[in-house]
């Protein structure tokens, strides 16, 4: 008897969809061919048109599999080239360092030579990010 209890509990956990972040401000990019190019812009649009409540916001496109995410408070831009796959780290970035990347049109090809790539290790930087793009928003990271 005790083993359906068990497969019915372990039904009803993954059946569930878990909450969004509530701190992240996110967007889904829906035009794939600009995607890469806008992603800034739109970061910095979400972050400078918000009440600056959140601690972290971000766009994303899930047919590309790009993720960009911003945390103001922490100084971080985090880089994901496959959704969760979060591949760069850039500390030292402020909105003044994101405007001034935004009037020079800086590609993603670019961001390491523009931005101060973080040397640490990922697992270090892992708290500053928190995301609604893995699983197409439906699990937080």
């Amino acid at each position: 008897m005790k083993k359906p209890l068990y497969l019915l509990f372990a039904l009803f956990l993954f059946s569930c969809d878990r909450p969004n972040f509530k701190t992240v401000k996110s967007e889904i990019l829906k035009n794939e061919l600009d995607a890469k190019e806008l992603a800034l812009s739109k970061v910095y649009q979400l972050y400078s048109e918000s009440d600056k409540s959140m601690t972290n916001y971000e766009v994303y496109n899930i047919n590309i599999r790009f993720g960009l995410n911003y945390n103001p408070s922490k100084k971080l831009l985090f880089l994901a080239t496959d959704l969760c796959e979060w591949i760069r780290v850039y500390k030292n970035v402020d909105d003044v360092k994101i405007q001034s990347a935004i009037k020079q049109n800086i590609k993603i090809s670019q961001y390491d030579d523009f931005f101060e790539i973080d040397q640490s290790s990922y697992s270090s930087n892992k708290d500053g990010l928190k995301t609604n793009s893995c699983n197409g928003g439906k699990t937080p990271f």
